[in-house]
């Protein structure tokens, strides 16, 4: 049997060696920074001996990190509980057991493990220096700089390297265990501690997230990848009334048959909004209330929609490519292009629930609450849609004194009108964009997958390709039946 240094070397294996541990288990405990620092340098030789040592000594050295240093007794029971886990008696070298544990884990055989982490450069480093002697901080050779903080805590077992009882795994290997480790696609928190039970390497945690962020599996799943939120876009305003309009449906409601959808139209200049219930929100109905609504106020230059059956339907572009109205559509999947219509729908639902707590019909109260919403200021242009849309102001059963509705100074109006719209706009995209982050951009031949925001899945089984730009956050994609655009 041979001594040397605290440990015994015999045909048993490595043993610590009881007459050399007792004064350090005696010791009286340190009482400031620079006793702690040499308590764990002593400890930390026997951390190959000592089970959970890391997560023993953590306290202790998160009191060396802090700004200030105290000792606690906090740290005093912290320093108990290291001595008292250091065993006093012969302990069985039992690495080869625990290697072999470690290999059955990471499904890599002990010889590749050993082959891989002598062919790495920065373990050969570290490897050196824990056989011989670490030098100060600055000098540490930058490959090993990452070692460095956890230098007390790693040994050596032929070629590899342990923290404590935690295989350093090789670089040219980390790939394959992280795949290994998440092969059951658990989230980032589950991944990571699977992997620190039995591996480190530094970044680890980094390497983790970076994986999920690229899994394919979990790419369709919200709770994995964080959803890009780019600035908002908002839409120019048009160069005057009824020449812009966008056209949304709600429903099915609770009620009458006859009023289960509602057909909702706004004007994105003046804001004049247009509310029709009816049965149903196919494309003829669709398609009645706009003659209706066109043969009173006029035909549009455009109109947009939503992508929903209806107003894809070739009955609704025709009707419109007769009208000479030009058809676009927003974004899938994006209300928020439809931002103007859709806080509309609010309003109406509202409306709607209100007429059935005043036990009114609910067409006579969807009535009313246009007449009062047109001639009402709204906070976007700063004055009531009927002002814009007619050009005078509208009395009602509250003006009790006469007025002037004769239309004049339009010009200076429209100037007004488009001066406080831009300040509405730029006060609410400040808003918006306080959680947006910068816009990612593609190319045409880049390859995407496309989320269905709140659904948790994702467009397809596999990635779609991008045809072309059409707007600083809008792409064509091309799909394996047509063209879409997102």
């Amino acid at each position: 049997m041979y001594v040397l240094v605290c440990n015994m070397i015999s045909a048993a294996g490595v043993q610590i060696d009881p007459g050399r541990i007792s004064p350090l288990l005696e010791a009286p405990e340190p009482q400031d920074e620079k006793g702690l620092r040499a308590f764990l340098g002593a400890t930390g030789y026997h951390a190959r001996f000592t089970p959970r040592y890391s997560d023993l000594v953590e306290p202790l050295r998160a009191a060396l990190r802090a700004d200030k240093f105290e000792w606690s007794p906090a740290l005093s029971s912290a320093v108990q509980r290291v001595k008292d886990a250091i065993p006093e008696t012969w302990w069985p070298d039992d690495d080869d057991l625990q290697i072999a544990a470690l290999t059955v884990a990471a499904a890599i055989s002990e010889e590749e493990l050993s082959d891989a982490s002598a062919a790495d450069e920065c373990l050969s480093v570290v490897r050196g220096y824990v056989s011989g002697q670490w030098p100060r901080q600055r000098d540490v050779d930058p490959r090993a700089a990452g070692f460095f903080q956890v230098r007390d805590e790693l040994s050596v077992h032929g070629q590899l390297l342990l923290r404590g009882d935690r295989l350093v795994v090789p670089a040219a290997l980390r790939e394959r265990v992280l795949t290994n480790a998440h092969a059951g696609h658990q989230g980032v928190v589950r991944t990571k501690q699977r992997l620190r039970e039995r591996f480190w390497w530094p970044r680890l945690d980094r390497q983790v997230r970076d994986l999920l962020k690229s899994c394919e599996v979990c790419s369709q799943h919200d709770g994995h990848v964080r959803r890009e939120r780019p600035p908002l876009q908002p839409i120019p305003l048009p160069d005057g009334p009824w020449q812009r309009l966008m056209v949304d449906v709600i429903g099915p409601m609770r009620g009458p048959s006859s009023e289960r959808y509602g057909i909702v139209l706004v004007d994105m200049y003046s804001r004049w909004p247009e509310v029709a219930l009816c049965q149903d929100a196919t494309a003829d109905s669709i398609c009645q209330f706009l003659e209706t609504v066109f043969a009173r106020e006029g035909v549009p230059l455009e109109l947009l929609s939503d992508n929903g059956p209806a107003f894809r339907s070739g009955r609704l572009a025709e009707f419109l490519g007769r009208m000479g109205v030009k058809q676009t559509f927003s974004s899938p999947y994006s209300p928020q292009t439809n931002g103007m219509v859709e806080r509309l729908n609010r309003t109406v639902k509202e409306a709607i629930q209100s007429a059935r707590l005043a036990r009114e019909p609910r067409s006579t109260f969807v009535r009313k609450f246009l007449g009062e919403y047109r001639v009402t200021v709204h906070p976007a242009t700063g004055v009531s849609p009927f002002v814009l849309m007619r050009g005078r102001e509208a009395r009602t059963i509250l003006d009790v004194t006469p007025s002037d509705v004769t239309p004049s100074g339009r010009a200076a109006e429209d100037r007004a009108v488009r001066q406080h719209h831009q300040s509405y706009q730029e006060t609410y995209r400040a808003r918006y964009d306080r959680t947006a982050t910068a816009a990612p951009r593609w190319e045409a031949g880049d390859w995407v997958r496309v989320r269905k925001p709140g659904t948790g899945r994702v467009e397809g089984q596999r990635s779609v390709q991008v045809s072309r730009r059409t707007g600083p956050v809008s792409y064509r994609l091309a799909t394996v039946t047509a063209s879409a655009h997102y």
